[in-house]
């Protein structure tokens, strides 16, 4: 089973779920993602850099907004939605280590950070990220 995998159906990855953390605050800029009260997920318009991410991991995700929160991070907040499990496989196989992120701008970013499947998402990725 993934990391915070959720709705396991059949023994293919088909229908399967992660959950999908990001802890973000102000500015603006760093403003990235809007999750709704009906659960849909929407990147917010404008902003093709890359967006940083933890898939399955709400204990880090958990250590993390309280580091923030506690370094006075105006506006922090912690943000969750659940992506399909393929996308994840996906991620792990095209990503590169950050060193080389410049070499390869359309690929995901291993984070630097000593944590599994904590990933910078490129914007050739947001449309398969979000549907």
């Amino acid at each position: 089973m993934l990391p915070g995998e959720t709705d396991f159906v059949g023994p293919t990855l088909q229908g399967r779920k992660v959950t999908v953390y990001r802890v973000e605050g102000s500015p603006v800029e760093n403003h990235r993602i809007n999750v709704a009260y009906d659960g849909t997920v929407s990147l917010v318009p404008d902003s093709n850099k890359v967006i940083w991410l933890n898939f399955g991991d709400e204990a880090r995700a958990d250590s993390y907004f309280l580091r923030k929160l506690d370094a006075g991070l105006p506006d922090v907040q912690r943000k969750s939605f659940d992506a399909d499990a393929e996308f994840l496989v996906r991620v792990r196989q095209d990503a590169v280590p950050e060193k080389y992120a410049r070499q390869n701008p359309d690929r995901p970013i291993i984070s630097r950070d000593p944590y599994p499947d904590q990933y910078g998402i490129p914007k050739s990725y947001f449309d398969d990220l979000l549907n």
